[in-house]
């Protein structure tokens, strides 16, 4: 199960499983409404995540794009060694944070 926590500006995007094409298309209305309520920060939290997919990077950058127009901020927090790597490879920590699961 995932949830999308939203308080007041913030939200935050508890994932449960994979972060695949599936489950990018539950999210993105999900976090549509949230953009157009006014949101300007997004956490994801990926601690329960071992595969993110193409879909699912997608979905990341889009969010990412969405926020940066609005001048707010995305972060994806708690990512899997093996996820971080992919992500500094795509040099996506140059355009959104990325944190590492605590040692």
């Amino acid at each position: 199960m995932t949830t999308v926590h939203v308080q007041q500006n913030d939200a935050t995007v508890t994932l449960e499983a994979a972060l695949t094409v599936a489950l990018a298309q539950e999210l993105r209305p999900q976090l549509k409404k949230a953009l157009a309520d006014g949101v300007s920060s997004i956490v994801f939290d990926l601690g329960k995540v071992d595969v993110v997919d193409s879909s699912g990077i997608g979905l990341l950058i889009a969010t990412h794009n969405s926020l940066k127009t609005k001048g707010g901020r995305l972060r994806v927090a708690n990512v899997s060694p093996e996820i971080l790597n992919l992500f500094k490879a795509m040099r996506l920590d140059r355009h959104f944070t990325v944190e590492g699961r605590p040692a």
